[in-house]
């Protein structure tokens, strides 16, 4: 929003909003009287972090009389639905000046277009009055292709009024994202499918037939290119060891490319059988870790701290905000209960939950054990056992372990995270380890710059 500052609050004169594009912002201001007046420039309405706004061409020119014409209304320029270079153009002559008074008479009306001017109207055989709220509309025959900004303004004998503007894109429009872009695992890789969308990033004209596709994976490996269909197979091996796999997808066609669509994230590979031991020694994983976070919150491996003196443990930090740390593919067809085992540690009472669910395919998420960690009251790491007796004829199980902050910086670690076969017995209790407690960190290693999905 653009504002004048007076001796008073704000006062806005011209706004507009601007989302991955430029945007040519014009508008009149007089004052009231003489003094020194500054210009500044605000973003209200933008997340924070998430925006980078370029100002360029920032200018503030001399006006006109107060009797000159006022601003033409409905002004609109529609570009040509099929990508035509033309641009039909709709404008109603001003009825008032800019004191507030009747127009009694315009000498011409100028129309422009990328600040050339393209038509000047100043003979109108069809109306014997001039002056009032005529409708005047005009082809232009000429649009170049791209943005097109067109002004139209209005004179009283030599006094020229003020400029109103309208834009549009004329031509072939820069294709926009694809759309409901999602991978799955299939026999011979995984297939990644989209839908195009039919308009362009403007709103123009985009041929979707001669839309070419660019596909990446989330290592920055290009798996098609020059791709016509929407759809794609990354014919890789989906029984080895267990991975995570996104895509980008990208249009793009003589006018430019489009924003990158990211895909859902698939784990491939091999399911694990039990029995799993995961004590993430000096900060690495022995098997796969995934993450979903944020900004706000995040799990991320931490050296520093370790309940087995091991120099590796999981920390979670997070402000108002939730996280997940999750495994990968369990098989756990046949058996009769799954105990589910982790140590954990806060440095002191924490406004925060830890939840450990399991998922399925076929059964969904069932949450198995919560911990409450405003309720420490240790200077030891804890173990906690949860016991999962349900859903389990599934090779495709996930334990989930999701950390939930309801305050700034609300941190805590967990370690030697154990997945075993047990016979049925419900949740045990939690008990204390005789370790002695290390320092506690926050996250390290890992800049956020948005939603966070990966590997540990």
């Amino acid at each position: 929003a653009f504002r004048t500052i007076f001796k008073k609050p704000l006062k806005v004169i011209a706004s507009g909003s601007v989302l991955n594009d430029t945007k040519d912002i014009h508008e009149f201001m007089s004052v009231p009287e003489s003094g020194n007046y500054y210009l500044a420039v605000n973003t209200a309405t933008n997340d924070a972090n998430l925006c980078i706004l370029e100002i360029n061409k920032l200018s503030i020119d001399a006006g006109t009389l107060l009797s000159a014409p006022g601003h033409a209304t409905d002004f609109t320029a529609v570009a040509d639905k099929e990508g035509a270079l033309n641009t039909e153009l709709s404008f109603t002559t001003p009825t008032m000046n800019l004191d507030s008074t009747s127009v009694q008479s315009l000498s011409k009306v100028e129309l422009y277009r990328n600040d050339e001017l393209i038509k000047t109207f100043d003979e109108f055989p069809n109306y014997t009055d001039f002056s009032r709220g005529i409708n005047i509309r005009y082809t232009d025959e000429n649009a170049e292709q791209g943005k097109n900004i067109y002004s139209v303004v209005a004179y009283n004998n030599e006094t020229r009024g003020i400029e109103t503007f309208a834009e549009t894109w004329a031509g072939i429009d820069i294709p926009a994202q694809p759309t409901n872009v999602v991978a799955k695992i299939v026999d011979g890789g995984v297939q990644i499918g989209w839908m195009p969308k039919t308009v362009g990033v403007h709103g123009g004209y985009v041929d979707t037939k001669t839309l070419k596709y660019y596909v990446e994976n989330n290592y920055g490996s290009a798996v098609a290119t020059a791709v016509a269909d929407s759809t794609v197979l990354d014919n890789i091996d989906t029984n080895g060891d267990q991975d995570l796999r996104a895509y980008a997808v990208l249009a793009y066609n003589e006018a430019g490319q489009s924003e990158a669509a990211i895909s859902n994230s698939v784990i491939i590979g091999a399911p694990y059988n039990l029995p799993l031991s995961e004590s993430f020694a000096s900060a690495q994983t022995h098997y796969f870790w995934g993450v979903n976070g944020s900004r706000q919150a995040n799990f991320s491996l931490d050296e520093n701290n370790s309940s087995d003196l091991d120099n590796g443990s999981v920390n979670f930090n997070g402000t108002n905000a939730t996280a997940e740390l999750y495994s990968g593919k369990l098989d756990l067809q046949g058996a009769k209960a799954v105990k589910v085992s982790f140590d954990y540690y806060c440095s002191a009472p924490q406004d925060a939950t830890l939840e450990v669910e399991a998922y399925s395919p076929e059964h969904g998420f069932k949450t198995i054990g919560t911990l409450d960690m405003s309720q420490w009251n240790s200077y030891k790491w804890l173990t906690a056992e949860f016991v999962l007796e349900d859903d389990l004829n599934d090779k495709d199980v996930q334990i989930y372990f999701v950390g939930n902050s309801t305050g700034e910086a609300q941190t805590f670690n967990i370690d030697r995270i154990k997945l075993e076969e047990t016979e049925p017995t419900g949740i045990t209790t939690v008990k204390p380890l005789n370790m002695k407690a290390g320092n506690v960190y926050d996250i390290q290693g890992r800049k956020l710059n948005r939603t966070h999905q990966g590997q540990l």
